[in-house]
């Protein structure tokens, strides 16, 4: 795996960052970023923000990560370069954001260039979807559902919760005044790394990835999707899941367990009906 410390190297180096995702302008560098930033914390208390903030893994640390997240991703599977697939997505996974906690928040998504079937959502905002997951889809509400997935796994902030708990009992107990800058861009390093393995190799676990898609019919429901949909797409990939070889949806596991827990929350929320949009995803994806 491209680790994040190293492209962090590679940012300082360089001055800046261009970021790819969605055509965003450039960023600055991602140590000068965390360094700067000011960003408040609405969810921590001031104990936790502490004890994050000395990990590096702390709300207001929440858009360096995401650039670095995102640049280990993209420096692993690189992007589809197809500007019309990528605003199609774009458009799709705002639509989704604009229903959510965070309809304003610093959304950005993307096509990953790979066969593998699998989808990445990274701090503040970084959503990417592969080009083998698009393939298996049928309609819009299926991309739409597995978008509302990774905006809920954003939100909840599913990668640095555990991070957090893999980083915090070997990290000495200090404040960020008493580390050196040396110190404080390897503490970064460390957690950057840490989310990124969490996002690209280990995955979340099963209560993790339930209030997620919890999350996901929610959104599919407020924006006027079907969530059903979302419902048969994970059946089917359950039903695709290979005996040996690469697996589908790696870093999201239980394709079985979640389609029944998704079923139940269909059922219990009467949530029939809704737009599949099948003929406008054809369209926008018939080069792929």
């Amino acid at each position: 795996m491209i680790r994040p410390s190293k492209w962090i190297g590679l940012i300082g180096a360089a001055g800046l960052l261009e970021c790819a995702i969605c055509g965003c302008s450039a960023i600055d560098s991602l140590t000068q970023k965390f360094m700067h930033s000011d960003k408040s914390s609405q969810n921590e208390t001031p104990q936790v923000q502490e004890a994050n903030d000395a990990i590096f893994l702390g709300e207001r640390q929440a858009p360096a990560l995401g650039q670095a997240v995102a640049a280990a991703v993209l420096g692993r599977y690189g992007l589809v370069s197809d500007p019309k697939l990528t605003r199609y997505v774009n458009l799709v996974g705002l639509t989704m954001a604009s229903v959510s906690d965070r309809p304003d928040g610093n959304w950005c998504f993307a096509v990953l260039n790979t066969d593998q079937v699998n989808s990445y959502g990274g701090p503040d905002g970084y959503v990417m979807i592969t080009l083998g997951a698009l393939r298996q889809m049928h309609d819009e509400a299926e991309l739409a559902g597995v978008l509302g997935n990774e905006i809920s796994h954003v939100i909840h902030h599913d990668a640095m919760h555990a991070a957090q708990a893999a980083l915090r009992p070997r990290t000495p107990a200090t404040t960020q005044s008493t580390l050196t800058a040396d110190q404080r861009n390897a503490r970064f390093g460390q957690a950057a790394d840490a989310v990124a393995e969490v996002v690209l190799v280990k995955g979340y676990d099963s209560s993790q990835e339930d209030a997620a898609d919890a999350g996901a019919v929610s959104l599919l429901l407020a924006a006027g999707y079907d969530p059903a949909s979302y419902l048969k797409f994970v059946q089917r990939m359950a039903q695709a899941q290979p005996q040996g070889g690469v697996a589908v949806f790696p870093t999201h596991p239980g394709l079985s367990d979640r389609a029944a827990k998704i079923q139940g929350q269909i059922s219990q929320l009467s949530a029939a009906g809704g737009r599949s949009n099948q003929g406008r995803f054809v369209e926008q994806t018939a080069a792929q």
